[in-house]
């Protein structure tokens, strides 16, 4: 039986969560899975899991190699695998990283999957924070990137740059299994804020808009699995995690971003692409009359609900993209 591992940025928790998602449709494929993710993301993850009565074999992982930006204010720690990780690594038919380049120095048999990769978000963002030994491995990585052949990026949402795979293969967002159990009933007077799981993005005036009509809470679109109702709206950082959630939920999502950030950036303009990004900019003076307009707009609300089903495919059809154009063989 052929084994594919699935390896996860450090980055919040999107990135282990889309590799989920392939992990159990593999399984189920006939596939032995190992998702390689950090303590944090594996704690988060499990729950999920259990509702859907679903088990995935993990393998802890620290940080291994360039990554985002929770990861640089922690400090930039970069630290060599362990020999059990390694090994793990070696005995893998195919490797599938969300991201992370790092994981191809350990086996050939790779690919990159998501909608961009750390080396174009630092080379956009500012490539001077490397220096020393974290430029070395930097550097590093860009040279590792020329070995990648094939990357497979989200359509709808992606940057490139400067570094990229030598082929990059389009696909569709993912379905997950835990969608079914979204709510299908909407608290109207309800907006969620989601700062994504890093909380580097906190929208800052939670104080001011708790005198509104709106019901304020501050909670993780993945937290809409098993929810009595959902929200009428999610304001919040603009991760494609909580973008996903919402389009398969149906929920208007407004973005908030505080400092640039290319990734985020890039997914506001392609909701915009999508025609699904209002032209009302929140603010703490005018936010309930802001909300109102937003909400009050039928074509806006309209689009979030049925934009999906273009957009979206099951993971199985996207495991099987992946497989067919993957250059692997059995060790």
């Amino acid at each position: 039986m052929k084994q594919i591992g699935l390896v996860s940025s450090i980055n919040g928790l999107g990135h282990a969560r889309r590799l989920t998602q392939l992990a159990l449709s593999l399984n189920q494929m006939g596939y032995r899975t190992m998702l390689f993710a950090t303590k944090i993301q594996i704690n988060k993850l499990v729950p999920e899991l259990n509702k859907l009565g679903k088990v995935i074999n993990y393998v802890e992982i620290t940080s291994h190699g360039i990554d985002g930006p929770d990861w640089m204010r922690n400090g930039c720690l970069v630290e060599s695998p362990s020999d059990n990780v390694i090994r793990l690594l070696h005995k893998c038919d195919l490797v599938i990283s969300d991201n992370s380049i790092w994981p191809i120095k350990f086996n050939s048999h790779f690919v990159l999957f998501g909608h961009f990769n750390w080396l174009n978000y630092w080379d956009i963002r500012d490539k001077h924070v490397f220096s020393g030994e974290l430029k070395e491995i930097y550097l590093d990585e860009v040279m590792l990137l020329s070995r990648i052949k094939t990357a497979f990026q989200f359509k709808t949402f992606y940057f490139s740059g400067s570094f990229n795979p030598r082929t990059i293969i389009p696909i569709k967002l993912l379905k997950y299994e835990s969608d079914r159990d979204f709510p299908r009933i909407v608290n109207s007077k309800s907006i969620w804020m989601s700062s994504g799981t890093t909380e580097l993005n906190r929208y800052p005036y939670p104080k001011e808009i708790k005198k509104y009509n709106y019901k304020i809470e501050s909670l993780e679109t993945f937290k809409l699995i098993g929810a009595a109702k959902k929200p009428s709206a999610v304001i919040g950082r603009p991760g494609l995690g909580t973008i996903r959630d919402c389009l398969a939920a149906g929920i208007i999502f407004i973005p908030y971003l505080r400092d640039y950030d290319p990734e985020l950036e890039s997914n506001i303009l392609s909701l915009k692409n999508l025609s699904l990004v209002s032209s009302i900019s929140l603010s703490a003076s005018s936010f309930e009359s802001d909300i109102h307009e937003i909400m009050s707009d039928k074509h806006m609300i309209d689009s979030w609900q049925y934009a999906w089903s273009d957009i979206s495919e099951s993971s199985s059809i996207v495991c099987e993209q992946i497989l067919n154009l993957s250059t692997w063989t059995v060790h």
